[in-house]
This record gives structure tokens, sequence and C-alpha cells, in this order.
């Protein structure tokens, strides 16, 4: 919540209801991007630099690739800084200041070959300096590092039926086996409870997953020629998935209701998908993405 996006004016100070952003031709309408900075301490502290990075959101985004640039599928950046650093000024103790940066976000349609529906998405890193350049697990980082922030939120768009799209990568330079998860949010509604949860694993990826055995836990194979696996609760687990040195892949998750589900009405499920070197284990934990499904 300490990232947010106003689309179309810089109010964000005043308004601070995040907003998508939208991609426009050329510069001259910015989306405007707010980085909530805080003084947890009692003294008044001293100006820094707070750095903003973007990436095509996966599951498998680690540090400093691919949000310093250079990094590309398909012809298409897989991320870059966002503008120049912008100084806090002195932050009195116990208090915070906001910060503002100008983004033109990458065109969605650059990504549709490589990525399909998941051309849209993207994930926001803010960051005081100094910042590491040296590699590493973004989850780690960002955890245990209280001058970082990270949003990755994905929402389903209104229909009959309920998808959304995550992205696969590897960006180690090798290639490595990881396993998936699928969660429900605690103390949130659960949609293995008020529908079917189904994930469409990328032809390839089911291909291979399929001759190293179909492994994992709680689910089971809806439809073998198309690869559609589903979700049995919230302990599913898909492993022993192979990845190639930056390869990525657009996964498709799908929600669909019961007759429990109608008769709440309009609600609101989460989904964590989790991706993980080899097997789940916390140690292991490479990122993930946040599902939201909304239901009318």
């Amino acid at each position: 919540e300490d990232i947010w996006i106003r689309n179309t004016m810089p109010d964000g100070t005043t308004n601070q209801e995040h907003q998508n952003p939208i991609y426009r031709p050329g510069t001259a309408t910015p989306n405007y991007i707010y980085v909530r900075v805080r003084n947890r301490g009692c003294q008044p502290s001293t100006s820094v630099n707070v750095r903003l990075f973007w990436a095509k959101a996966s599951t498998g985004l680690g540090w400093p690739n691919p949000w310093t640039g250079g990094i590309t599928t398909g012809g298409a950046l897989m991320g870059n800084e966002a503008g120049t650093p912008v100084a806090t000024g002195t932050i009195a103790g116990g208090s915070s200041t906001i910060v503002q940066f100008a983004w033109n976000p990458p065109n969605p349609a650059d990504y549709m070959a490589a990525f399909g529906d998941d051309k849209g998405h993207f994930c926001l890193l803010a960051a005081i300096e100094p910042l590491s350049t040296s590699p590493m697990d973004l989850n780690t980082m960002v955890q245990n590092n209280k001058t970082i922030a990270w949003k990755n939120v994905q929402v389903a768009g209104a229909g009959g039926g309920r998808e959304a799209s995550t992205l696969l990568a590897n960006y180690n330079e090798n290639r490595n086996r990881f396993a998936l998860s699928f969660n429900e949010v605690p103390r949130e509604l659960s949609p293995f409870n008020d529908g079917e949860v189904y994930v469409q694993l990328p032809k390839r990826v089911y291909r291979d997953w399929l001759a190293n055995g179909s492994q994992g836990r709680n689910i089971s194979i809806a439809d073998k020629n198309t690869g559609l696996i589903r979700l049995e609760n919230s302990k599913a687990i898909i492993s022993n998935i192979t990845l190639a040195y930056r390869q990525t892949e657009s996964l498709q998750l799908y929600f669909r209701t019961n007759d429990k589900r109608r008769q709440r009405g309009a609600s609101c499920y989460f989904i964590d998908i989790k991706q993980y070197y080899d097997e789940v284990a916390d140690n292991n934990f490479t990122g993930g993405q946040r599902v939201w499904i909304k239901t009318y």
C-alpha cells in the first residue's frame, strides 16, 4: 500500500486510491507513481534518494535482472528503471513523506506474442539508495531490507468465467527445476470452497512435466491433452517443473463458481502463487504473485 498509481492526474498526494496504469503512445500524459517513505525513528532523518524500477511480472524475478534493463524476450524489454532518483528531503521522527515519479509504462501489445493474456501485468520495486548490484534472491532481499517495497497485484477481469495469468521465469544462468504452490489467503473467503480452481500449464512446460513424472500434491489432471490441471485444495503443489535459463512461460489460472458462491452475491477471493527452487520450502522461495478474483 506504500506504492500507488494515479493514471491521469498528479494528484496522488491527496488522493491515494490506486489506479491501474494506462499505456499511452508518446509522453504527453504519463502515469504518476507515488512512494511513501517512513522514518520509524525518533530523530529527523537525512535526505535520501528513492529509486523506482519496473519489471514484467513473474514468479521467478531475481535481482538485479530483469529490473535494471538489458533483458529482452521476443524483442520486448523485461524491466528497467522508471525515471531518475528522487530525494526525500528531511523526514521528522515518526513521520513520513511521499515522493512522485512520472512513468510511461511499456506497450502491452509488445508482449502479446510471447505472453498472451499476461501481456499487461508488471511489477514495481521502490528502493532507497544505496542499493546492491550483486545477484541475489529477490524475495530474500525485499523481506530482509526495510528500505525496499514491492508491488505485485493481478486483477482478473469481469465476465462469466474468471481467469488470470502469471509468468513463470528462470533468470538464473542454469537450467533449473522448480515447484509451484497455490494457497488461499488466511482470513479471506476460500475460492476452493466456493468454486473450482484450475491451472493451464504452457505446452512445453506441460510436456516436460509429464516426461518428468507429473509430480505434485493435491492436484488432478482435468484434461491430459491440453495440460489443464485442477487444484483440489489450498495445499496444491505442482513440482518438478524444469525451465532453461531466461525461459519465460505464461501460466493461466481459472476460477469457476459453484452454487454456494452464487448464494453469497458479489465476492472477492485471493490465491497466492509461489515459485520455489527444487521443492516447496521456505529457504527455496524465489517469488510469487497474488491473484485477486472479483465475482459479481
